[in-house]
């Protein structure tokens, strides 16, 4: 199984900061499950009213990170509701 490079952008990194603790704490764990895409527990789908190319993944039932994938590299470009 291929691993990837998870990194952020400047835009998660402003939301992220604003998150609470337990918040950040999702997040968190969600971002370490990005190093396998295809994990189950991510539930991932494509949201191209975000951008080509672009897919969302739970945190939880109500919350999502949305990330694009360039070669090898995740980049996990905002966080979002459904």
């Amino acid at each position: 199984m291929q691993k990837f490079e998870v990194r952020t952008t400047a835009k998660f990194n402003k939301k992220f900061k604003r998150l609470s603790e337990p918040e950040r704490k999702k997040y968190t764990k969600t971002l370490g499950l990005l190093e396998n895409p295809a994990h189950p527990s991510l539930r991932t789908h494509f949201y191209e009213d975000k951008g080509k190319g672009v897919k969302g993944s739970y945190t939880s039932m109500r919350e999502r990170v949305f990330w694009k994938m360039e070669g090898t590299t995740i980049w996990v470009i905002d966080i979002g509701c459904h």
